[in-house]
């Protein structure tokens, strides 16, 4: 496959494997007045042959364009932001736009360029002309949970939130007083794994349950903790914790998802013998912290 300027002048030429894919040059284009559109053909996507794909370059002021007023934007979940477009030159401002966001779990875009944060993350929205594919914007939103209606921790804190999970929760630092100490969220409490509230000084296990609710005690946010090396689930990390990883590293017993978070203490995302030296080394007092 043989990439050119519209004039011949080669860019580059890549031998691609039948029904293959070539990989389009970046086009120089030094004429501030001109602007590369685009390749000629598609073909390159799925070669059958070889081929020649040519840039095109077109007067700047005669291709359509959009932009936005912010290319990156932080929402707290709940709200709403009106991005706004503009588009150039000024025989294409009639064309509708069309707007896209490219994680509706996230955050949704309307037709009119509103935007509605959902839930904690990151989208990509973009809006481009209708009719026109190449003339496109995109903004990075990055969706923050609200500390009023979502569990979400303090600046700097050690600690994890993942999928309504707490990780991070390290041995002798697991009280619900220094659990609660790294949330953000003010209506708070801790609850054990069977329901029953727990008092600021009792030790939290693998679990067990951060709740966030409103005034009038509604539930609006739950997070499930787990404690670094807490495999049996009793709120201490002892040689009960490493037989029990060690006999599911030989097949002799079973774990659930929480104890295997719980008995990843590594931190690679696989629970083995690794995750058993680990932790005897924590026991002997030769390795600290637990991940």
């Amino acid at each position: 496959v043989r990439f050119c300027m519209e004039d011949g002048t080669e860019l580059a030429c890549q031998q691609v494997p039948y029904l293959g894919k070539a990989v389009p040059p970046q086009v120089p284009v030094s004429d501030e007045s001109k602007v590369f559109v685009g390749w000629d053909t598609d073909d390159y996507i799925c070669v059958t042959e070889e081929l020649t794909v040519r840039a095109l370059i077109r007067d700047r002021d005669e291709v359509a364009c959009v932009t936005l007023d912010k290319n990156k934007l932080t929402m707290i979940s709940g709200m709403s932001y009106d991005l706004m477009a503009r588009v150039s030159p000024v025989d294409y401002e009639n064309h509708s736009l069309v707007w896209r966001s490219g994680d509706i779990t996230v955050a949704t875009v309307d037709d009119q360029g509103t935007i509605c944060a959902l839930a904690p993350g990151e989208v990509e929205i973009s809006v481009s002309l209708a009719g026109e594919p190449l003339s496109i914007a995109k903004c990075l939103v990055t969706v923050q949970p609200n500390p009023s209606e979502d569990i979400c921790l303090i600046a700097g804190s050690a600690l994890r939130l993942d999928k309504q999970l707490l990780t991070g929760v390290l041995p002798g630092r697991n009280t619900v007083e220094q659990v609660l100490s790294q949330i953000n969220s003010q209506e708070t409490a801790a609850y054990s794994a069977e329901g029953r509230l727990l008092q600021k000084d009792e030790t939290m296990a693998t679990g067990d349950i951060v709740v966030l609710m409103d005034r009038e005690e509604r539930v609006l946010d739950t997070v499930t903790v787990v404690v670094a090396g807490d495999v049996n689930a009793d709120g201490q990390v002892n040689n009960k914790d490493a037989a029990m990883l060690l006999r599911y590293t030989v097949n002799k017993e079973q774990l659930t998802a929480l104890p295997m978070l719980a008995g990843d203490t590594n931190a690679d995302g696989h629970v083995s013998v690794r995750d058993v030296s680990v932790l005897q080394q924590y026991l002997l007092g030769m390795e600290s912290p637990l991940s």
